[in-house]
């Protein structure tokens, strides 16, 4: 009865931490992005960029970067502050590795890019969410 007990108190203890814990996500938001992969180079992506609701939100694992109604999440591998204006994340999506950059730019927006395939830019709208 006692070790009974032991293990209800110790399942208890190990529920209520879980459950405690709060994750916190950043969300970018923009409403243009540049694809590059379709358009062969950065420059012609930029000049043509598509216009669409698009939402970027970084979490402690995953990356979900929504274009209009197309969803790609992105596991996180690793995470690395390239420089004082850029943070890296090294994701996995589909059985590929990427490089997703986080650029602070000079005046003050944000840009989010995979060299290569898409980037988000002039990005102003950023949050914080506590979820528990």
């Amino acid at each position: 009865m006692k070790r009974t007990t032991f293990f209800a108190v110790l399942l208890s203890f190990f529920c209520i931490s879980a459950f405690g814990q709060s994750q916190e996500s950043t969300i970018y938001k923009a409403d243009q992005w540049a694809n590059i992969e379709e358009k062969g180079s950065w420059a012609k992506a930029m000049e043509n960029p598509i216009k669409e609701d698009v939402e970027i939100i970084i979490s402690d694992t995953i990356i979900k970067a929504t274009f209009g109604s197309d969803v790609r999440n992105y596991k996180i591998i690793s995470e690395s502050r390239f420089s004082a204006m850029r943070y890296d994340y090294k994701v996995k999506r589909d059985e590929e590795t990427y490089t997703l950059s986080i650029t602070n730019q000079p005046n003050g927006t944000y840009a989010i890019n995979i060299e290569g395939k898409w980037m988000v830019f002039d990005i102003t709208d950023k949050s914080t969410l506590d979820v528990e």
